[in-house]
């Protein structure tokens, strides 16, 4: 079995379990048709359809560098959620963006000023566009 196809069944794994824990989420508000469970399930039935796909296509030449590609960003998607607390949004999206930028081809430089300029854009669309509370990060926070 190769790389890809192994990384394809641990990701319709994972978009299952989120299926199943997102069914029991509940919402506080009776008017609100969908509820919180509605974008956990979206997300998880585009992953499990990523992940069918890249378990059950035909194979090539290229299986081999596409299933590294695929582990590394695994790996930075793993990264990230792990430093998105101690980091802060910026910080931490900025190295996701880079190292997904890198992984794909990109050169270093761009990918740094590319990658603080739309998670600038980014930041200031969801604290100041839509409110949200985001992240700074626990080891910038002085006395906390």
């Amino acid at each position: 079995m190769t790389h890809d196809r192994l990384a394809g069944i641990v990701i319709l794994v994972v978009a299952g379990a989120i299926m199943l824990v997102s069914v029991s989420f509940r919402s506080v508000f009776p008017a609100d048709p969908l509820g919180p469970r509605a974008f956990p399930l979206v997300s998880a039935v585009l992953m499990g359809l990523g992940a069918a796909w890249i378990t059950f296509r035909p194979t090539s030449r290229t299986t081999d560098r596409v299933s590294n590609s695929v582990w590394l960003a695994v790996v930075s998607f793993v990264g990230y959620a792990l430093l998105l607390e101690p980091l802060g949004f910026f910080v931490a999206t900025v190295l996701a963006f880079v190292a997904l930028s890198l992984l794909f081809g990109g050169r270093p430089v761009r990918s740094v000023l590319g990658g603080a300029v739309l998670v600038a854009a980014l930041y200031l669309l969801f604290v100041e566009a839509l409110g949200l509370v985001l992240p700074v990060g626990s080891l910038f926070v002085i006395g906390g």
